[in-house]
């Protein structure tokens, strides 16, 4: 990534190593709603139950998720790639 004059920061890509890392205030963070490289990905909707349809008509892939703790567990649609790196998959 290239420097961003806007903000005056080179952003950072976030690996394993990031982990415990904590997003403060003017920290840059780009999110990719639409991902060009996965496009199987805006097949489902990440944010409705497993077994049910979500919005747009799209499947949902949420098998359990806990806001107060902080955790999603999701059934990984087929063609979605995953990127370990150095994390135990359950």
């Amino acid at each position: 990534d290239s420097f961003d004059s806007q903000n005056g920061v080179k952003p950072i890509r976030l690996t394993v190593g990031a982990l415990n890392m904590t997003v403060q205030g003017g920290d840059y963070l780009r999110v990719h709603f639409d991902p060009r490289r996965f496009c199987v990905a805006n097949s489902y909707d990440w944010l409705a139950q497993d077994g049910t349809m979500g919005s747009d008509n799209k499947p949902g892939v949420v098998v359990e998720r806990n806001d107060k703790i902080g955790y999603m567990i999701l059934n990984k649609p087929r063609g979605v790639p995953i990127h370990a790196r150095g994390l135990t998959i359950i």
